[in-house]
């Protein structure tokens, strides 16, 4: 009867979850609301993915990449942030450049340019936005880098630990006495990277209770049923033949497990089981499982009628990547969890196809996009290509990461997922049974029960960023706050922005929108209009801490894992080194430098050397209010408290290339490096504001003294970065000219924005190089619905 009643249950909670779509049942409890209601909002959360052109680089080389931001498990692209920073770090564990790139969409790109004299060894790239610091760094991306060098020294971070490391982890979080369950077990090495290890499982008593041995990077799984009064210990025996033992965590001897057959594409088999203690203190009490897949939660009520209750849950329901199977108890505790993970290969799939299946070097390639899938999906969607010649570039495929392989897979997960692309390359029976290992030995990131269970709202402390901020304090003469003073941030050649400091005086100009680095002019007057104030720019905001890691090459020589490229970008530089030494050479005979003595620098549109008068400020070595040094020193001009005449007229005063409405009294000398006078040529220059003349001032923006040091009263002239503009990837075509120089390039084809048409098709071309080989084509991306697309393609250049 027992049997029959968990078969009937069984039968209606597969029909409930075929219709139900995720979404929370009509008898849901209240709790169970509440943490569905919670849950949900996780969908607020980022991730970011970065495609690079190659897997690894050398000095020299400029690294290219694509950064995809998509608004959590639902992978549709983000519109939350408008602002995605990237860190390139070094083995030190420094940040040695970092870009800020704008958004758009979700989508943006850049580059950095990794120099000849760049140290080898494994780099990292890390990227984030401001609103993903709320979880931590659990959310930023972050992947290895390595860099190969012909010329410059290994750097390298070494790790003094070289004990290996076997963990135990029992199916759902807990052994229990007198039930049979699987344990998971993972062996590392102190580099990171999983070792093949064996072993027996004994008693107290020194029986061997059972053997194992790892199947995959270092994970296998045995089964134990622990009996009352028992400790385990495994007998380990790695590769080097030496031996250890390891303690089994403890037994419980009162509880209930969550168990998960995962083996089938089409469903999982669920199976609660408690002992005896605890069903006889539980009985016939509701306990729920909450399924979270895809940024949605559904649970299910079940009578607590049985030790062992069994259920099928049908995939076709849940989306494509990593399930969460929480088990809670009737009083809303988490009792067990069991990660699974849901793979649909034909869901969203690609199809590339070029014009011919061979080709020769230097020759037009017509290549094709077509989305090939079950979902019939016709939302446009954006992806980014790279063409690289493998026969230059060896890639190892089960080890790269990939849009499916982070996205799905390691950004949920702790720790380091070695050989990512193993598990949806060729998917099998062995893949499959594998990366159920890796779910059982890798807990869950993306949140914690202890929290939810409170039905604590997280802490906000970061807001999404829209766009470049620039922000102070406004403080009188006296050092105190001023309130409500009015702030005006003056662009160059822009429309000034006028805005109001709080209570306390701090001021903000938000959602900027420009590139490369810029100059501003922030200008403070107090409520009543007096400009006898002092502003305090708060320049850029500190980076977050970075993480010590261990890379998975430990201390191995990376010019090791990439000889064959090595040797064509120690030729390519040989080539490069000849087309220098070419140059010079031709210089060295054509051109004859003459000095220009007008050596200083100008915001004047003409540049220096056009004015009727130039003082350069570190010649004057008074300091105070421009207004009062410059008095007598300005031939032929009468300086007021408000303006400066020429002929009883007016002049115009630029600071900085833009206009400035102040007077110089306002402008302390400090920050000024010269003062050009332009009297009867400047309408010419700058048109009909200088009808009577124009004073141009060029503040030190950080050239020389930094305004940084200064204490500006009433103007202060500042010095802001934008966003990073991309370079453009140069690619030849040798259709429309003839080149003998030998092309040695190995990314042949680097395009990061492809967009389809309505019907999910795109096309593009290029030429090949003078490589011979197998050419590897790399299309990944994301439509607007959310699905995620890869395909891959190679050919044979000849």
């Amino acid at each position: 009867m027992k049997n029959l009643l968990c078969m009937r249950r069984s039968i209606l909670l597969l029909a409930l979850l075929a219709f139900t779509c995720l979404h929370v049942f009509a008898q849901t409890s209240t709790l169970s609301k509440q943490l569905t209601t919670y849950l949900n909002q996780f969908s607020l959360t980022e991730k970011a993915y970065l495609q690079f052109d190659k897997p690894y680089y050398a000095a020299g080389d400029t690294l290219y990449f694509k950064a995809y931001l998509t608004m959590g498990q639902r992978h549709q692209l983000s519109a939350i942030s408008g602002v995605l920073h990237v860190d390139l770090i070094s083995p030190q564990n420094k940040i040695y450049q970092s870009v800020k790139l704008q958004t758009i969409n979700g989508l943006a790109w850049g580059d950095f340019v990794l120099p000849d004299s760049l140290a080898r060894g494994n780099y990292r790239v890390r990227a984030y936005t401001n609103w993903m610091r709320n979880n931590g760094d659990a959310d930023f991306f972050e992947q290895v880098i390595p860099v190969g060098s012909v010329l410059a020294a290994v750097s390298s971070s070494k790790s003094t630990d070289t004990r290996p490391d076997l963990q135990f982890f029992p199916e759902g979080g807990d052994m229990l006495t007198g039930a049979m369950g699987k344990v998971a077990f993972k062996a590392m090495a102190a580099n990171g990277k999983g070792i093949d290890v064996s072993g027996i499982i004994t008693d107290m008593e020194g029986k061997t209770v059972t053997a194992f041995k790892s199947s995959h990077n270092g994970m296998g799984a045995f089964m134990l049923n622990p009996k009352n009064g028992q400790q385990y210990k495994a007998l380990v025996t790695y590769p080097n033949g030496t031996q250890s033992t390891v303690e089994l965590p403890h037994a419980n001897t009162c509880g209930i497990v969550l168990k998960i057959d995962n083996d089938t594409t089409q469903q999982a088999r669920l199976q609660l089981i408690a002992n005896d203690q605890y069903f006889a203190e539980n009985k016939d009490k509701e306990v729920n499982v909450l399924i979270y897949s895809g940024g949605y939660a559904t649970t299910l009520h079940l009578k607590l009628d049985s030790t062992n209750i069994s259920l099928a849950l049908l995939k076709k329901h849940l989306s494509p990547g990593i399930a969460v199977v929480t088990l809670f108890s009737s009083d809303g505790q988490p009792q067990s969890e069991r990660l699974i993970f849901v793979q649909k290969p034909n869901e969203f799939s690609l199809a590339l196809a070029s014009d011919k299946q061979a080709y020769r070097t230097r020759e037009k390639v017509m290549m094709d996009l077509h989305p090939q899938s079950s979902s019939d999906s016709t939302a446009i969607a954006h992806y980014s290509v790279a063409v690289i010649n493998e026969s230059k570039v060896p890639t190892d495929a089960d080890a790269e990461n990939s849009i499916y392989s982070y996205m799905l897979l390691t950004s949920e997960l702790k720790g380091h997922i070695e050989q990512p692309g193993y598990y949806f390359n060729n998917v099998s029976a062995k893949t499959i049974a594998d990366l159920d290992l890796v779910m059982l030995t890798h807990g869950y990131r993306r949140f914690e029960w202890k929290h939810l269970t409170d039905l604590k709202q997280p802490p906000v402390t970061y807001q999404p960023e829209r766009g470049i901020e620039i922000s102070g304090r406004v403080k009188n003469w006296g050092g105190k706050p001023t309130a409500n003073s009015t702030v005006t941030l003056i662009p160059r050649g822009a429309q000034p922005i006028t805005g109001h400091a709080d209570s306390i005086g701090n001021f903000k100009f938000k959602d900027l929108v420009f590139t490369d680095t810029a100059n501003f002019i922030i200008q403070a007057l107090k409520k009543s209009g007096d400009d006898a104030t002092e502003i305090k720019y708060y320049g850029a905001v500190k980076s977050p801490a970075l993480q010590q890691v261990v890379t998975s090459t430990g201390s191995q020589d990376v010019n090791q894992l990439m000889t064959t490229y090595l040797a064509n970008s120690a030729q390519q530089h040989r080539l490069d080194s000849l087309k220098l030494l070419k140059g010079r050479m031709l210089k060295e005979v054509k051109i004859r430098a003459i000095r220009n003595s007008n050596n200083y620098r100008s915001s004047s549109p003409t540049g220096p050397g056009h004015a009727d008068q130039v003082i350069h400020m570190d010649d004057v070595k008074t300091v105070g209010f421009l207004g009062t040094v410059l008095q007598g020193r300005l031939v032929g001009l009468e300086i007021t408290d408000d303006m400066v005449l020429f002929f009883k007229k007016p002049m115009a005063i630029y600071l900085d290339g833009v206009e400035f409405a102040g007077s110089l009294k306002d402008i302390p000398t400090e920050t000024i490096e010269t003062v050009e006078v332009f009297k009867f040529a400047s309408a010419s220059i700058y048109g009909m504001n200088g009808g009577n003349g124009v004073i141009a001032l060029t503040s030190w923006q950080g050239k020389g003294r930094q305004a940084k040091d200064i204490v500006a009263r009433g103007v202060l002239p500042i010095t802001v970065p934008g966003f990073y503009k991309a370079r453009e990837f140069y690619a030849p075509k040798y259709e429309a000219k003839s080149s003998t120089i030998p092309d040695l390039r190995s990314t042949i084809y680097w395009q990061p924005e492809l967009t389809t048409d309505a019907k999910g098709n795109a096309s593009f071309n290029y030429y090949n190089a003078d490589g011979t080989g197998t050419y590897r084509v790399i299309v990944e991306g994301i439509d607007e619905a959310g699905h995620i697309g890869r395909a891959v393609y190679r050919y044979a250049v000849k």
